[in-house]
This record gives structure tokens, C-alpha cells and sequence, in this order.
């Protein structure tokens, strides 16, 4: 069981194709971000964070370079 987490979600698309461009646009500036899920919404998120106070610094950080998100929590899971 992994424990839960926060992450900072940016983004949802109906297209993982879509999603998959925005993380590679992230990337391509030194942000770690992913895409979760294997149907719909494909969400664009950055981070797993043992700590709300760690994903409002990263959340803050984003905002900085212009990336608006929100914080979820994700967890437990069984992966």
C-alpha cells in the first residue's frame, strides 16, 4: 500500500495525445510533470508531495511561471 500524497493538477483533457503534448512542453522546462490515468480525463499533474505545505510551495512556485493548478490529494493505493 502506498501511502497518499498531494500533487498539483494543471490540467484535464479529453485526449491523452493532448495531455501527453502539455507534459512534454513542461518538461522541455524543467517541470517534472506526468500524465495520470489510463481513460478520461488524462490529468497533467507535478509532484507527490508527503505534505500539503510541500504542494502550496510547488502550487506557488508553478503560479510564478505562469501555470495555474490546483492541489489534490491522491492515495492510499494498493500499487
Amino acid at each position: 500500500v502506498v501511502a497518499a500524497y498531494y500533487s498539483v493538477q494543471l490540467a484535464a483533457f479529453e485526449s491523452q495525445e493532448s495531455a501527453t503534448r502539455m507534459v512534454q512542453q513542461l518538461r522541455a522546462k524543467g517541470i517534472g510533470a506526468r500524465v495520470v490515468g489510463t481513460s478520461q480525463p488524462f490529468r497533467v499533474r507535478v509532484g507527490r508531495f508527503p505534505t500539503r505545505a510541500d504542494a502550496v510551495k510547488a502550487q506557488t512556485d508553478l503560479k510564478n511561471k505562469g501555470h495555474a493548478g490546483f492541489i489534490t490529494i491522491v492515495g492510499p493505493s494498493t500499487k
